[in-house]
C-alpha cells in the first residue's frame, strides 16, 4: 500500500474543505463526487439522531456516504462496513487526513452468517462491486476473498452506540445483510436507507423475484414500512416519496436508475417522515 505514501489533493464538497489522499486511481471517483440527493437526505434525517447514537455506513466504499454525511454532521457517530481491501485503507487515510472523530471502519462484509465469501468486481474499488457472483451475468469479473459476519453480531462484539440511521448499498446483497440484523430491528429500529436495483437483463427473473419477496417479507415481520425516494433523473433532487406494497421486476437501465433507492421506516416513525417530506 505505498500510495499512502503519496501527497493529498484539495476537494470542496458542498462548501466543506477536505483533503484526499492521492493513488491507485481512487481519487478521481471521489474528486467527482458533488451534492446530490443523498446530501439532502443525510441532512434531514441525521437531525433526527441523538449525540449518542450512530450511523451505519454498509458499502462504504471509498466514502461518497462518508463524506456526506460529515458535511451534515461533522462529529456525530459514525461506523462504516467495507470488504475491499483497497477501499479499506483508501478510508482509514481519508478519515486520517482530514482528523474526522467518532469515525470509525469495520473491515467486513455483512451476511447472514459468518463466513468466507468472494466479493465479485470490475477492478479495485469498484462501487458496483457484489457478493452474488450471478447478479449480472455478463460482465467479466474478479474476486477477492474477504469475511462476512452478521451486523448483530458485529454491533455486540464492538459494543457500539444504538444505530438510528442505517444505509445499505450493497448491489444486490441486500436480503442478507437484511436477515443479519433481527435483533436491530427489533431494538433499535432504525431508519434505513436502502437501495435495491433493478434486475441485470440476463439475470434471472425468478431469482430476482424471489429475493424481493423475502425482502418485502422482512420488513413486514418488523413492521416497517416502504417507501421509494423519488429523484430527479440527473439524481440531484429529492421530489418526495411513495409508499409502495412491493418491488418492481423491471431491467435496470440509465432511464430508471433515478428509481432504485427507498427508505424503511418503522410504525413509530412514519409520522416524521411523512411531515418531513411533505415540507418538500
Amino acid at each position: 500500500m505505498n500510495y499512502l505514501k503519496n501527497p493529498w489533493t484539495p476537494f470542496f464538497f458542498d462548501g466543506c474543505f477536505l483533503k484526499l489522499p492521492v493513488g491507485k486511481g481512487m481519487t478521481f471517483n471521489i474528486t467527482a463526487l458533488r451534492p446530490d440527493w443523498m446530501t439532502f437526505l443525510l441532512k434531514k434525517l441525521s437531525s433526527f439522531q441523538s449525540e449518542d447514537e450512530c450511523f451505519f455506513d454498509v458499502g462504504a466504499n471509498l466514502g461518497q456516504t462518508l463524506i456526506n454525511y460529515r458535511t451534515a454532521e461533522a462529529t456525530k457517530n459514525y461506523l462504516g462496513f467495507e470488504p475491499d481491501p483497497y477501499c479499506i485503507v483508501y478510508l482509514k487515510r481519508l478519515i486520517e487526513l482530514n482528523k474526522m472523530t467518532n469515525t470509525s471502519i469495520a473491515p467486513v462484509g455483512l451476511s447472514e452468517s459468518e463466513r468466507l465469501l468472494k466479493l465479485y468486481s470490475s477492478s479495485p474499488t469498484d462501487s458496483g462491486a457484489s457478493l452474488r457472483s450471478n447478479l449480472r451475468p455478463a460482465r467479466k469479473l474478479y474476486s477477492s476473498i474477504v469475511p462476512t459476519f452478521k451486523l448483530d453480531n458485529v454491533v455486540r462484539q464492538l459494543e457500539s452506540k444504538p444505530v438510528s440511521l442505517l444505509k445499505i448499498d450493497v448491489e444486490g446483497w441486500e436480503l442478507e445483510v437484511l436477515k443479519g440484523m433481527p435483533d436491530i430491528f427489533q431494538s433499535e429500529r432504525p431508519i434505513i436507507i436502502c437501495e435495491i436495483i433493478f434486475r441485470d437483463v440476463e439475470a434471472s427473473l425468478k431469482e430476482h423475484q424471489q429475493r424481493n419477496r423475502e425482502i418485502l417479507d422482512i420488513l413486514a415481520k418488523y413492521k416497517y414500512y416502504i417507501f421509494q425516494l423519488i429523484k430527479t433523473p440527473d439524481l440531484k433532487e429529492i421530489q418526495g416519496i411513495k409508499e409502495i406494497k412491493e418491488f418492481s421486476d423491471e431491467v435496470w437501465t440509465v432511464d430508471n436508475k433515478h428509481l432504485c433507492d427507498y427508505l424503511f421506516v418503522p410504525d413509530n416513525r412514519k409520522t416524521q417522515i411523512l411531515d418531513l417530506f411533505e415540507k418538500i
